[in-house]
């Protein structure tokens, strides 16, 4: 067999994965940071960001850390949305600050759409 004839060969490294799998490492990073984001780790919410900011500046020192950047980007990207979208909502007249425990509220409005339940709840959209 010819060296022109052999097949592609899968890269050894985990850097030379990530750089011919570019976006199976931006959607991994991302979910990482959704679920990270969200609160499994809350004692260490600095910490993701801590080495984040460390690998950055590393890699620009070191160009082999480079293919690590954008899993790192959409892990940050991740976490501020697992965070975001968390959150309470920050106006303090929102019905979320009024009710305070399950008790049974009566609104009054208009409906733009349908309600959604499930099992015992009911959802607007």
């Amino acid at each position: 067999m010819a060296a022109d004839d052999r097949p592609p060969t899968i890269p050894a490294g985990t850097a030379d994965w990530l750089r011919h799998h570019l976006l199976t490492g931006a959607a991994v990073g991302f979910g990482a940071g959704i679920v990270l984001g969200a609160g499994l780790w809350p004692a260490f919410r600095p910490l993701p960001w801590l080495l984040s900011g460390l690998l950055i500046a590393a890699a620009a020192f070191m160009p082999r850390l480079r293919p690590w950047l954008p899993p790192l980007l959409f892990f940050m990207l991740g976490m501020g949305y697992g965070r975001q979208a968390l959150a309470p909502p920050r106006d303090p007249t929102h019905i979320y600050h009024q009710i305070t425990g399950r008790e049974q509220v009566t609104l009054i409005g208009s409906v733009h759409g349908l309600p959604r339940q499930r099992h015992s709840d009911t959802r607007f959209h």
